[in-house]
């Protein structure tokens, strides 16, 4: 029997189904179930439509809620002028303070 890797998009429940049979989630029932995707961090099951599994997900808002715990006020405003309608991605292009 020829078995898929499967992720419910609603619950993220991962599990392994027949390939040939309709999908519905084992825990919530759901139809909206999609082959899982491999995560690029950690190689887990994750959602097509995301960038990291569920778990990966977690770790990384634990780190930044880490990391911006540590700000001052300042530092936090300076951040919050550099991010200004940019994204994270494009920190690359943001003003070095050294530069200034």
């Amino acid at each position: 029997m020829n078995t898929i890797k499967c992720i419910c998009m609603e619950c993220q429940t991962v599990f392994h189904a027949d390939y040939c049979k309709p999908l519905e989630c084992p825990t919530c029932e759901s139809p909206e179930v999609r082959p899982a995707e491999p995560c690029p961090k950690c190689g887990g099951a994750m959602r097509p439509r995301d960038w990291l599994c569920r778990p990966c997900r977690k770790a990384l808002l634990a780190r930044i809620t880490n990391f911006f715990d540590t700000l001052t006020c300042e530092e936090e405003s300076q951040f919050d002028e550099w991010m200004d309608g940019d994204s994270v991605s494009d920190r690359r292009h943001w003003e070095r303070s050294d530069e200034e």
